[in-house]
């Protein structure tokens, strides 16, 4: 899946430190700020990696909470949607209440789901909006 990579942990006691693969690539938000304009060929095939990774991440029973363009990266400058990883997983929350609902409002303003807003518990559809 198109996932970031967690390469390795290291804690000194004070400070613990992830390592994750090199994203020479950027940003998907820089991509579209710098483009300005997709083909529809261009964002089928993006939003189609981003649907299918985030497919994977749902049946592993896991809610990343806080997707939008500056958290999917590109590996390389390519711009192939091959390249495209899913990073930054601090609000990802795995799905085990018994009604399935999650209840933190964890969220970036401009990307949140409605039902996130109403406090009323959400699910993994949240990751849709």
């Amino acid at each position: 899946p198109n996932i970031i990579t967690l390469k390795d942990v290291y804690d000194d006691g004070k400070y613990v430190y992830l390592v994750m693969e090199l994203m020479r690539g950027g940003e998907l938000l820089d991509r579209i700020l710098r483009q300005k304009c997709f083909s529809e060929r261009e964002a089928s095939a993006v939003l189609c990696t981003i649907t299918k990774t985030v497919d994977y991440l749902h049946s592993q029973g896991v809610v990343h909470r806080d997707l939008k363009p500056s958290n999917i990266l590109y590996m390389d400058e390519s711009g192939n949607p091959d390249s495209i990883r899913i990073c930054d997983f601090g609000f990802a929350k795995q799905l085990r209440a018994e009604n399935g609902l999650l209840m933190t409002p964890c969220y970036t303003a401009n990307f949140v789901a409605p039902e996130v807003l109403k406090r009323q518990g959400y699910d993994a559809a949240c990751d849709i909006w």
